[in-house]
């Protein structure tokens, strides 16, 4: 239900990608994607890093993309609001 409720406020955007660190995503293969596509201007939104080493590689993939136009935003679960928002998600499968 956090994908989902994420995915909905995402509305604006013209494209999302969500994956996990976990799985291994290249970043750096889907703004190329993106890029050959046409879009000129990406942000790139974290939602549960950590600062160090984890942080440190997505820099390092969006720098090593074609891409010039990208903005890296604050960590999404460093916003004041990210633990009600995760507590209401519960709450709503519960």
């Amino acid at each position: 239900s956090l994908a989902a409720a994420i995915h909905s406020m995402n509305k604006r955007c013209s494209k999302v990608a969500i994956a996990s660190m976990h799985s291994e995503p290249s970043i750096t293969s889907v703004l190329n994607l993106w890029h050959s596509d046409g879009i000129e201007t990406v942000t790139v939104q974290p939602m549960l890093l950590f600062g160090g080493r984890t942080l440190a590689r997505v820099q390092a993939m969006i720098e090593s993309s074609s891409m010039t136009n990208i903005r890296l935003a604050p960590v999404l679960s460093e916003h004041e609001g990210f633990a009600p928002f995760i507590a209401d998600c519960l709450r709503q499968e519960s």
